[in-house]
C-alpha cells in the first residue's frame, strides 16, 4: 500500500544560502537520474551495492542525500539580500522508498545541509493533512 504525499515548501534565507540550496537540488537531481539510468540496467540483487558505491563515491551517508522524488521551484522572490523560495514535491512515501518527510527523509538532510535557512512545509496525503517541522519534518496533521 501507498501513501501518496504531496508537499509545499517555503524556504527562506540569506539570497546566497537560497541559490545554495537551489544548486544543491540540482546537482542531487543530476546525479540521482543519472545514477537510476545506469542501475535499470542492474540486476535487482546489484542495486543496493551500486547505489551504496556510488554514495561513498561522493561521500554521501545517508540514503535521503543520494535518492531524490526531486524538487519543483514553484516560486522565488528576492528582497534585498534575502530571498524566499517555494518548491513542490510529491512522493510515494511507502515502507520500502525514500521518504520526504520524516527524520531519514529529504527535508531532514536539506535542513542538515542548510541549518540557517527557515522552512515552512505543508503537505497532503492519502490519509491527512498538515505540517512538518525541522528539524525532523516529522507529519503533523492539521486540527479540525
Amino acid at each position: 500500500m501507498g501513501n501518496d504525499s504531496t508537499y509545499t515548501i517555503t524556504v527562506t534565507g540569506d539570497k546566497k544560502e537560497i541559490d545554495a540550496l537551489l544548486l544543491y537540488i540540482e546537482q542531487k537531481t543530476a546525479r540521482w537520474e543519472s545514477w537510476s539510468k545506469k542501475a535499470k540496467k542492474l540486476k535487482e540483487s546489484q542495486i543496493a551495492e551500486f547505489r551504496e558505491k556510488e554514495m561513498r563515491k561522493h561521500g554521501i551517508e545517508k540514503r535521503a542525500g543520494f535518492v531524490t522524488w526531486g524538487f519543483t521551484l514553484e516560486g522565488r522572490c528576492d528582497r534585498g539580500q534575502e530571498s524566499e523560495v517555494v518548491l513542490g514535491g510529491w512522493a510515494n512515501e511507502n515502507s520500502s522508498n525514500c521518504y520526504i518527510s520524516g527524520e531519514d527523509g529529504e527535508l531532514a538532510v536539506m535542513h542538515e545541509q542548510f541549518p540557517n535557512l527557515e522552512y515552512s512545509v505543508d503537505y497532503t496525503d492519502d490519509y491527512s493533512q498538515g505540517f512538518c517541522v525541522a528539524p525532523y519534518f516529522e507529519k503533523q496533521e492539521a486540527e479540525e
